[in-house]
């Protein structure tokens, strides 16, 4: 695993607009919260913190770029599914990384991290292979825009903790389908 810097984000106003929606939050808040976790994800207690957390899994992730966080407290908290330990996401720079949540991710059992980590590594996957496509508020699955689903099914993940949605997007149902066979193999 490669501790990642997350560069000052480029966001797109088509992509801020629609972050305002789904939040009900302003454009100036939400560009607030944006810069704050900016530097909160490249601050040395941060990253310290998550070349502790990820030294276990270094060997075995060995390519993917990876960032920790830490929201409670944070008035960006917002933002963020309050139960996700692990996603992927994409810079502005176009370079995927893994963003793990610091509050969440090491309280999970051994076998429950790797699972995490081999599901968001399945993404990382279909990224590479040019599959799954995320680029600002775009989102193209095999050449399809699944653009307004995803961000429904964002928007029902953070706001109400509804998974339905989420899980059923092309991508996520591979990737839950990956997790459960490696979860029978560390049986």
């Amino acid at each position: 695993m490669k501790l990642f810097r997350l560069p000052c984000q480029m966001i797109s106003s088509e992509e801020i607009e629609n972050a305002s929606k789904v939040f009900s939050l302003s454009i100036p808040t939400l560009m607030k919260y944006q810069r704050s976790f900016e530097q909160h994800v490249n601050s040395d207690v941060i990253r310290n913190y998550l070349s502790i957390v990820t030294e276990p899994f270094k060997d075995i992730y060995t390519n993917s770029n990876v960032c920790g966080f830490s929201p409670v407290g944070q008035e960006w908290e917002v933002c963020f599914p309050a139960t996700s330990p692990i996603s992927v996401n994409v810079s502005s720079c176009g370079n995927p990384y893994i963003l793990i949540n610091l509050n969440l991710f090491p309280n999970l059992p051994f076998n429950e991290r790797i699972l995490s980590l081999g599901h968001e590594n399945v993404h990382l996957k279909q990224m590479e292979e040019g599959r799954l496509i995320i680029n600002g508020s775009k989102v193209l699955w095999e050449g399809d825009d699944w653009s307004e689903r995803y961000i429904e099914a964002q928007k029902k993940l953070v706001l109400e903790n509804h998974q339905e949605l989420y899980r059923a997007l092309p991508w996520e149902v591979e990737a839950y389908a990956f997790e459960e066979k490696l979860r029978d193999e560390l049986r």
